[in-house]
């Protein structure tokens, strides 16, 4: 198995595990997430201050006023974790409170979240957006990989959105609901090194570009590092600090606006900064490929920024914290820049892009379905049950639904091809078929006509070039020292001729070659409705070219072998030609009487006037 295979499998593996993170999320989100009616002002370390309480809320019902200060210290590891995280619905909390200068304990039953403004305003509806922004992102990442293992660039973009996504979901409010708060904990801690490295991988993605970079680019991809590194370290501190009741970043670390604002924002502003000079310093089709790929997660690279500024000032719209919804609507703002990068811009096939979504939704709802229907039939009788057994069912129902993906991957994606997209296949095969056939037609004249036909059948191509090498330097007219043919002649793979200065027009030239030399030169024009060609289209118009080339190549020796033994036949002939006038002239044969027979015999030895 070669190592793009492996690349792809993995990194597919990843989005696919991202997606059912994000699905268990949703349910979190929706089900088990608890509502509190708490909100927080500036505190100091492990003392958290109330600065107020929603009237009606489980928190004012308990007796919460503002003031009053929680010393998490006083709660157990897990408690604390919740305290500063989430509520689970339905539990019972007892939390310690200082009043006055006393203390009391107060009990609180969270309930489901809920909120009496208008969907458009409530503080719930973004992380929607949100949830269906990530898994855009994961799905691009996997449809991008799927298309192009073999690029080494696209797996790094692919593997950067992937860590971006799965990192943000551990991170920002996205617990598993495995009531286990320590395994929760870890998934806090881990998620900033996942988003930092993917954010550091996408520095790493605009240093390939324009090569070899500047020392500017250089150091400024090597501070992005440093800036993410920080960044992850400290986000984990955080979080272990306050289980173990040793570190409260939230009144010490981060308590000063520099430092949360370098922690926060300037990871991805270093990274957009790698990526501006990229675009700088790229050209042509480079420069365009890199606005595309990174401009579309600009509003990534810059909601930390205003989202900040938004923060400080505790900025809120018809009661809605403007801090998250900037920071949630970037996600999706983000996954249909790159989803228009993809479609709108032609970059890839569209057909190719209809059938992953198809196919990804599709088993997504199978899954989620499944999880959906199993969770409610074994509900009643979970209900009974011990904490431990609820735990071991989930996993288990969570194990079989995670081995049965790929299964049902594999039949969907067939169910689909078979139901939508039989002709795109269908051509593609009669492609790669005449690739074949090419080798048992003897003409070559009738080779190049049927190749030109097949091709303009079968990829809806405006036009077919076939330029043949002509043994003086030429094919069809282009110089062999053109920049495409010097390519093709070096690379033997297909060329983008937008992207090479040329004499050959069309969109892309693929190479016919044969026993290691160019044979020829097959370029296509573009398509009728204005397409992209797909990337198993261009690998199917190869096959033939390859094909083509290799009959072409086989035909030219068959006839350059019968052009040898017909001239040994003349060479014969004037050895023979030769004696016979020596002879004559010598008085043998009979003298000059015998001379008819001797040109009878000559004759017979002569080639036909066909040679």
């Amino acid at each position: 198995m070669s190592r793009a295979v492996l690349w792809q499998r993995a990194l597919i593996a990843a989005a696919l595990f991202g997606i059912l993170q994000l699905a268990i999320t949703v349910y979190w989100a929706h089900v088990i997430d608890g509502y509190a009616g708490l909100n927080f002002g500036a505190s100091p370390a492990f003392l958290d201050r109330v600065a107020s309480v929603d009237p009606g809320s489980p928190a004012a019902r308990a007796g919460f006023r503002a003031g009053d200060i929680v010393d998490i210290r006083m709660l157990s590891r897990p408690d604390r974790f919740k305290w500063r995280h989430y509520f689970f619905v339905g539990e019972r909390y007892s939390i310690p409170v200082i009043r006055a200068g006393k203390q009391r304990t107060l009990t609180m039953v969270v309930d489901r979240w809920v909120s009496d403004l208008p969907f458009w305003a409530a503080n719930r509806w973004n992380w929607y957006v949100r949830f269906v922004g990530i898994a855009c992102l994961l799905a691009v990442a996997a449809f991008l990989v799927w298309r192009r293992p073999q690029s080494s660039e696209l797996r790094l973009f692919s593997l950067a959105l992937i860590l971006i996504a799965i990192g943000t979901d551990f991170t920002e409010g996205a617990a598993w609901s495995l009531r286990w708060s320590f395994v929760e904990m870890l998934g806090y801690a881990i998620g900033p090194f996942l988003s930092s490295a993917g954010l550091a991988l996408l520095a790493t993605y605009a240093l390939r570009f324009a090569t070899p970079p500047s020392l500017v680019r250089i150091y400024a991809t090597r501070f992005a590092y440093a800036l993410n590194a920080f960044a992850a370290i400290a986000a984990c501190v955080g979080e272990v600090g306050v289980w173990y009741g040793v570190l409260d970043n939230n009144a010490g670390f981060f308590a000063n606006n520099v430092v949360l604002f370098v922690w926060g924002a300037g990871p991805s502003l270093a990274a957009l900064v790698c990526a501006l000079l990229a675009i700088r310093a790229a050209r042509g089709s480079e420069r365009s490929r890199l606005v595309w790929a990174t401009g579309s997660l600009s509003i990534l690279y810059l909601s930390p920024v205003v989202a900040f500024f938004f923060s400080s000032a505790n900025v809120e719209i018809a009661g809605v914290s403007v801090y998250w919804t900037v920071t949630n609507t970037a996600y999706f703002v983000a996954a249909i820049g790159l989803v228009y990068s993809l479609l709108g811009r032609r970059l890839l096939d569209v057909g190719f892009v209809l059938n992953r979504a198809a196919v990804f939704t599709t088993v997504s709802l199978v899954v989620v379905g499944s999880f959906t229907l199993a969770e409610w039939a074994l509900g009643g009788w979970l209900a009974s049950e011990s904490r431990g057994t609820n735990v071991l069912v989930s996993g288990a129902l969570a194990l079989a639904l995670g081995l049965s993906i790929h299964p049902i991957h594999v039949r969907v994606d067939r169910l689909i091809d078979a139901s939508f997209f039989r002709k795109r296949h269908e051509a593609e095969q009669a492609l790669r078929t005449f690739a074949k056939e090419a080798a048992f037609i003897t003409d070559p004249e009738t080779l190049v006509a049927r190749a030109r036909d097949v091709l303009e059948r079968n990829t809806d191509c405006s036009w077919v070039d076939i330029a043949i090498f002509d043994g003086a330097g030429s094919f069809g007219g282009v110089d062999e020292n053109d920049p495409a043919i010097v390519t093709l002649r070096t690379s033997h793979q297909m060329v983008n001729l937008h992207a090479v200065e040329s004499v050959l027009r069309g969109e892309f030239a693929f190479p016919m070659s044969a026993r290691g030399r160019l044979v020829g030169v097959l370029a296509i024009g573009p398509k009728r409705l204005g397409e992209s060609y797909a990337p198993d289209e261009c690998e199917a118009i190869a096959a033939l070219a390859q094909g083509v080339g290799i009959a072409l190549d086989v035909l030219t020796v068959r006839r350059e072998h019968a052009r040898d033994d017909r001239l040994d036949a003349i060479l014969e002939s004037n050895r023979a030609i030769l004696a016979w006038i020596a002879r004559v002239s010598d008085g043998g044969e009979g003298g000059l009487l015998e001379q008819p027979a001797a040109l009878a015999r000559v004759r017979g030895a002569w080639p036909r006037a066909d040679v």
